[in-house]
């Protein structure tokens, strides 16, 4: 496959006009754009990410996106989004060539009762989902959406915090944890009685 810079350069330009504030990663050219995976970097696969406002589109496409993830029966008691679930709270989209690839929704919001690891009222950022398409999964694309929100929130926020539910909690919390450097906080086990 041949690479033509000028290429390069018409696909950054029609990306930067589509998104004004998107991510720029250290050593990545000019426009904003995040090259994905780097072994399809060859491929000339990119990666955006940005903060959206929540209009029609956006809000389809969450809903969209949500109910996908509720038939993967990847999570307990998940069920798809309405507009009141996306209300209010922040909007990070992710997308891959072009297209939508994922998204992180949450808000900021002042402790109560979480004394053990922060003081009462300190502002933190509550990660309410964050989502990645299947067929884009580990290729960074969460962790990229994760240190986007958490870079956009730090003014406002000391922590990011989030709860999970989901049945894979290994593979979730190697992300979290060991990708993300969160800090391990609390757990809530349930067994069947039989």
């Amino acid at each position: 496959m041949e690479n033509s810079g000028e290429a390069d350069q018409v696909n950054g330009t029609q990306l930067q006009n589509k998104i004004n504030d998107a991510m720029i990663v250290p050593g990545v050219p000019e426009y904003g754009i995040v090259p994905a995976d780097p072994a399809f970097v060859r491929d000339r696969s990119y990666m955006v990410i940005y903060e959206a406002e929540l209009n029609e589109d956006v809000l389809a496409q969450l809903i969209r996106f949500s109910e996908d993830w509720a038939a993967e029966n990847s999570c307990y008691g998940y069920r798809p989004n309405d507009r009141s679930d996306i209300e209010g709270n922040r909007i990070f989209l992710a997308e891959e060539d072009g297209a939508a690839a994922g998204y992180l929704f949450g808000k900021v919001l002042k402790s109560e009762q979480m004394r053990s690891v922060m003081p009462e009222g300190t502002p933190y950022f509550e990660v309410e989902e964050l989502y990645v398409v299947p067929d884009k999964r580990s290729h960074g694309i969460g962790g990229e959406l994760f240190r986007y929100a958490e870079d956009a929130v730090k003014a406002e926020a000391e922590y990011m915090v989030l709860s999970t539910a989901t049945k894979n909690w290994k593979a979730v919390f190697h992300f979290y944890l060991d990708e993300l450097d969160m800090e391990f906080w609390s757990a809530r086990l349930f067994k069947k009685i039989r």
